[in-house]
């Protein structure tokens, strides 16, 4: 375990297995030494049955975080044992509900009389450590973006730049894809794509840029409307890049940004054709706020605000 203790950050995930197999299988053994006969990886999942009976396979995964094969594995180890009763609803045959049968809520008896130990235990070696507290930290910071885009962007040397005047072309290009893709260049367009310098920055507002190695593949602004007020603005990822949390990363660092500003509400004119764009403003905070009818584009059907 040196080894790996001095490898630091590099071997994390080896030393949390490590540390997870120091609290599996001293369990194991004492489930064992107490006649308990559940494995200890069923526990959790037997719990959530007792709680929400008629509970699904992807409810459980769910619920737990869990793979759905490894949860799929489970209920079928337990329902060879009889543990579980499996029927189909009746609403929907597609459906699979599970229950504890009466070997499973007697044996459910017998472990429950150890859930007090587990907890008291965990608790104590707990103690002072930080450790529950930096976990939630660390989950958070997944939920942001997944290990494996990380390592993408790191793979495709992709970073969240400051905007330069060099990068004028790449802003008016990259916007331009999406627009007329969709819609049609509108003058409110040409005028803020033309002259980012006058009418973004310097009003007080900011543009990001995204760059793959010397690349720049998308882009983010944050236009000042009022005091205290900004919009987020002509956001866009080259389409060779799409797909890869491009967009997530950018607008993540766009909020970031506007909160460096010091601007207390972030608004954004949208249309509901763009239900991607949607979806990913929604995941980050913002909501539907009344539309006014001088938003000064003509495909805006949709109007959204977050409190910074």
């Amino acid at each position: 375990m040196k080894f790996v203790r001095n490898a630091g950050a590099l071997l994390i995930s080896t030393r949390l297995r490590q540390l997870s197999a120091l609290f599996w299988e001293d369990r194991a053994k004492l489930y064992k030494e107490q006649g308990v006969l559940f494995k200890p990886n069923w526990g959790v999942v037997v719990m959530l049955i007792k709680q929400q009976p008629g509970c699904t396979i992807n409810d459980i995964a769910k619920e737990l975080g869990f793979a759905h094969t490894s949860v799929l594995k489970i209920v079928k180890d337990m329902q060879a044992e009889k543990y579980l009763l499996i029927k189909k609803d009746k609403n929907d045959a597609r459906r699979k509900l599970i229950f504890l049968t009466k070997k499973g809520i007697k044996e459910h008896q017998r472990y429950d009389e150890m859930k007090s130990w587990i907890e008291s235990i965990n608790k104590d070696i707990l103690q002072d450590t930080g450790l529950m507290e930096a976990m939630e930290k660390v989950e958070a910071k997944f939920e942001e973006a997944s290990y494996y885009k990380r390592l993408n962007h790191k793979a495709l040397g992709i970073e969240i730049v400051p905007y330069k005047k060099s990068h004028a072309s790449a802003f008016k290009s990259l916007n331009k894809e999406w627009i007329e893709k969709y819609f049609k260049m509108e003058d409110k367009d040409q005028e803020v794509l033309t002259r980012p310098d006058h009418y973004i920055i310097k009003k007080g507002g900011a543009i990001l840029m995204a760059k793959s190695k010397k690349e720049i593949i998308g882009t983010v602004a944050l236009m000042p409307l009022r005091p205290k007020e900004i919009e987020l603005t002509k956001m866009a990822v080259d389409p060779s890049f799409r797909g890869l949390g491009i967009g997530d990363l950018l607008l993540r660092k766009a909020i970031v940004k506007a909160r460096e500003l010091n601007y207390k509400n972030l608004v954004l004119y949208s249309s509901v054709q763009l239900k991607p764009a949607l979806s990913l403003y929604e995941k980050h905070g913002f909501v539907e706020v009344p539309l006014e009818k001088t938003s000064g584009y003509s495909r805006a059907s949709i109007k959204m605000s977050m409190v910074l």
